[in-house]
């Protein structure tokens, strides 16, 4: 986003993420990425290590290595359409009753039944 807001939320994260196991990834050498994929329709949030990089981990007992340009994925934010939200409901047996969205069609709510 052009204000940075879900740079910001990340971020905020991994402070998060620090402060419960200890760690120290807020302070590691990562830039923050967002690229949309438009052949699966979601947007891959990570962190790139601009070096390498060992992050211990105390409470888990554990050092993070990432070699300099590896991501470290945070999340994965996908677009759903009701055609392919319909075909992976199938696969689980259910089936898509209804779809109700906005004008814009950027949120949507979905009833989905037993098939």
């Amino acid at each position: 986003d052009s204000e940075g807001l879900t740079e910001q939320f990340i971020r905020n994260g991994l402070l998060a993420v620090d402060r419960e196991l200890g760690s120290s990834f807020a302070a590691a050498p990562l830039e923050y990425e967002a690229a949309w994929d438009p052949a699966r329709s979601w947007v891959d949030i990570s962190f790139r290590a601009r070096d390498a990089v060992t992050v211990p981990v105390p409470v888990l007992e554990v050092e993070v290595e990432l070699a300099g340009g590896e991501q470290l994925r945070m999340e994965v934010s996908t677009k759903f359409r009701s055609e392919t939200i319909a075909a992976e409901l199938a696969r689980a047996r259910l089936r898509l009753a209804e779809w109700w969205t906005d004008e814009a069609e950027d949120f949507a709510l979905l009833l989905a039944t037993p098939a």
